[in-house]
């Protein structure tokens, strides 16, 4: 098999033989794990470096033994020396790959991968950083979903390095453990081989020209790859990452895969992003594989500074993986791989600069839709869009600044937390670069980016700057935020191809209601419970249990800098007051596995009566409907798209309007939730597999290309983007508190974004949410609500998320909802 060792072997065998017929004299090979002829190093006219140039050069440039003649096996490493001592560039020479081994002179061509029945196969170490999970990912999708006729073979053996590099525990010290686990998890139409044993050259004996080699590489030392010489010499068809030694290789049958399709090195081994990728990847092979590949290669040297240069000890063996960790180590690798990864080809890439960041972890639907974003611009990419990805919570130089952002067209900020915010304004305003932002709105369309200024950016966004939203209110927010805004709307979560192909039952009675979120004013739980109150009796007779998921997050009314009570008390104190307590169940924040699974074996129903003002996508019951569980939801926010297109799993709970902005009648609550028992007994098939325009609706490549299609039609302009008659109101009424932390999760408590619940902009912002006026009688002998007490000749209201009012008579309380 082809080891580490073996192809050093092999190459060095290659490398005599080739100095020999150049006459070259005095010579010597460098390896820096084998520094045992120090003396014949120093004393040597010429010197080959192969596989860690890295170490190997850096050692020459400590020892000053730089004046001699030095042969290199790619252009990139050739390049990447020359950068690292300028001085020295006459003195380092390439070796044309093809001068070791030729190609074959009649090759196979790449079959056709929708069509024809081949084998990709590996040769070679099975490490992290051969992009191993990615390759097994790539296969079963082709597979399971273009060719089931192709198969892979895997010619190697588990190397003993270190596998830090993984992110999940579980395999931090076993990569061979993650890719046999691997194996067993995907689904197969032909199960992958992983072939042991073989000798270095018998291998290839077992390999038809049929098929086709596939090397998808991120190794930053792969400066050859024996493997890729041997097969071209036999004339196989090759797929390999176009990084380092692998752009050197030309033939008519020779697909090179734009490297950042492949991950980096410092690539995280997320398995859902490692999908993602492979999708990508997928794509851009639908495209290409058949099509010539071009005959010409483009590798115009790429200049840059490193100082001061690291010691050879930093990188020499596996002290790199610990250099690589370090702040220095990452910087100095970050601009190798700029050389590494860059595109043999003359394609003119888009690119675009994601701006990773932990600020707005503090809520775990956020940090889940963070992470969503980020696996979103993971498939976006294709051979015309290069996404990189840059942490925003370090620091860099200014300097560093500029080099970093020389390329970049596209800047995303998927939360405009203030070291986002810190780095647009150095990138834009300080350094005067030219980009367009591509802006995550979250909470701020409902308050017509109030809060803009107090992040200093109010006047910061150009025209072709692009706000992406959630859902379709908050896209029409922000177009009555800004005159003309380029604004588009994509989910925050996306249905997959296996959530297509559900399974369900014909009979689904319902036993148990599920409430899944935060225990907060804002959610509207105490109106659930007065609901619940009304129909107590059916409810125990049917024994429907309602049970609750969630931490009490203390928030209060988000925007009115409304104080948080012990909400949680005061729900407990409803169940007491309504005598209904043997109804609930409250279990806290717990995170349920296979979370549909047990919903369908409970035969329960989501419920999510939230009237909150950011309310623009919600996961939880998107999780339950995507897995063929039935929720009722009211018509509000990012919940209307719900029931747009998953019309025959929603039931739709009205909000109505009143002078205090949105509420939800109890009596209306109650008589839709025994609908809906009622309902469920009696149809012979409620639940129904998910339908194409479901999948459409909230496909995650149906977003991609509308993406794409507005960056390409969008052009850069300097013009500044001017706010509306509603966001300067919005500005100019904003206080918030010096303890108001945008990172954190302070602002909601410290943020005065409206007088109160009759503010005209709150209600315009309400009707764009789904408020709405109510046609319906108040039926006979009206109660009034819990929270609403009789006090000499008024009322007084302490409304969990409105407030305390006063009114004079009934009728006022009819018209502001509290009384049902």
């Amino acid at each position: 098999m082809l080891t580490r060792e073996t192809s050093s072997e092999i190459l060095k065998i290659k490398i005599a033989d080739w100095a020999k017929r150049k006459s070259l004299s005095s010579w010597q090979i460098l390896v820096s794990w084998d520094l045992k002829n120090l003396d014949k190093i120093e004393t040597s006219k010429n010197l080959f470096i192969l596989g860690d140039y890295l170490a190997a050069y850096l050692y020459l440039i400590e020892n000053k033994l730089l004046q001699k003649s030095i042969y290199v096996l790619s252009v990139k490493v050739r390049n990447i020396l020359i950068n690292l001592a300028p001085e020295n560039e006459n003195n380092i020479h390439l070796i044309d790959r093809y001068e070791l081994y030729p190609k074959a002179i009649a090759p196979s061509p790449l079959p056709e991968i929708i069509n024809d029945q081949f084998d990709f196969f590996y040769s070679g170490r099975i490490s992290r950083s051969k992009n191993i999970l990615l390759m097994l990912h790539v296969v079963s999708i082709l597979q399971n979903e273009y060719n089931k006729k192709i198969g892979l073979k895997i010619y190697g053996e588990f190397d003993n390095d270190p596998n830090f590099s993984s992110d999940n525990s579980t395999y931090y010290f076993s990569y061979k453990k993650e890719v046999l686990d691997l194996l067993k998890s995907l689904p197969w139409i032909k199960k992958p081989e992983i072939i042991h044993g073989l000798d270095q050259d018998s291998w290839l004996a077992d390999v038809e020209k049929t098929d086709v080699l596939i090397n998808l590489s991120r190794f930053i030392m792969d400066d050859f790859s024996v493997a890729s010489a041997q097969a071209q010499g036999q004339g196989v068809p090759l797929l390999i990452a176009d990084i380092g030694g692998l752009s050197d290789i030309t033939g008519p049958n020779v697909l090179k895969i734009p490297a950042h399709l492949i991950g980096s090195q410092f690539f995280a081994e997320d398995q859902t992003i490692v999908r993602c990728l492979a999708n990508s990847l997928v794509s851009f092979l639908l495209k290409n594989f058949n099509l010539p590949p071009s005959s010409t290669i483009v590798q115009k040297n790429l200049i840059f500074t490193i100082s001061p240069l690291p010691k050879f000890e930093q990188l020499r063996g596996s002290n790199l993986e610990d250099f690589m960790r370090e702040p220095e180590g990452k910087n100095f690798i970050r601009k190798i791989e700029k050389v590494w990864r860059r595109s043999s080809s003359n394609i003119i890439q888009k690119k675009c600069l994601f701006l990773m960041t932990r600020q707005q972890d503090s809520w775990t639907s956020l940090a889940r839709m963070m992470g969503n974003t980020e696996k979103f611009w993971v498939q976006f990419q294709d051979e015309n869009f290069k996404v990189d990805f840059f942490d925003a919570d370090k620091t860099l130089s200014k300097s560093d600044f500029v080099e970093l952002m020389a390329d970049y067209r596209y800047v995303i900020a998927p939360a405009l937390m203030p070291n986002i915010v810190n780095l647009l304004k150095t990138l834009r305003e300080t350094l005067g670069l030219k980009f367009q932002v591509i802006a995550y709105a979250h909470e701020l369309p409902s308050i017509f980016f109030a809060s803009l200024k107090l992040r200093s950016v109010d006047s910061f966004f150009l025209q072709s700057d692009i706000f992406i939203t959630h859902c379709e209110a908050d896209l029409k927010l922000t177009k009555l935020s800004f005159k003309n805004p380029n604004v588009l709307s994509i989910p925050a979560d996306f249905l997959n191809s296996q959530d297509s192909k559900l399974s369900l039952d014909e009979k689904y009675p319902i036993k148990n209601f599920f409430y899944l979120g935060r225990i907060s004013e804002q959610k509207n739980l105490h109106t659930l419970i007065c609901a619940l109150s009304l129909i107590q009796d059916q409810l125990r007779n049917k024994k429907i249990i309602f049970h609750m998921y969630g931490f009490h997050d203390h928030y209060g009314t988000p925007n009115l800098a409304s104080d948080a009570g012990a909400y949680y008390d005061f729900l407990g104190s409803l169940l007491e007051e309504f005598k209904i307590g043997d109804l609930f169940k409250f279990y806290g924040f717990r995170k349920i596995s296979h979370l549909n699974q047990y919903m369908k074996s409970m035969q329960g129903v989501g419920i999510f009566p939230s009237i909150h003002s950011d309310e623009n996508f919600g996961l939880a019951p998107f999780d339950l409907l995507k897995g063929g569980v039935p929720v009722l939801l009211t018509e509000w926010g990012g919940f209307k798209d719900f029931i747009k297109n998953f019309p025959k799993l929603t039931t739709k709970i009205p909000v109505e309007q009143g002078p205090l902005g949105p509420f939800v009648n109890p009596s209306s609550l109650a008589k839709i939730i025994l609908n809906e028992i009622k309902k469920s007994e009696k149809a012979s098939v409620v639940l129904k597999t998910i339908s194409e325009q479901k999948i459409l609706s909230y496909s995650q490549d149906t977003h991609i290309s509308l993406l794409k299609d507005a960056l390409l039609k969008n052009i850069f302009s300097i013009q500044k983007l001017r706010l509306s008659a509603y966001t300067v109101q919005a500005i100019s009424q904003c206080q918030y508190s010096k303890l108001a932390i945008f990172a954190g999760r302070t602002w909601p408590q410290n943020g005065k974004i409206f007088s109160t619940y009759s503010d005209p902009l709150l209600i315009l912002s309400s009707l764009k949410y789904g408020m709405k006026k109510s046609n319906k009688k108040l039926k006979r002998n009206p109660q009034l609500l819990p929270w609403v007490k009789k006090k000499g000749n008024g009322y007084i209201v302490h409304d969990p998320i409105k407030g305390t009012h006063k009114f004079l008579d009934i009728k006022e309380l009819i018209k502001n909802g509290f009384i049902f």
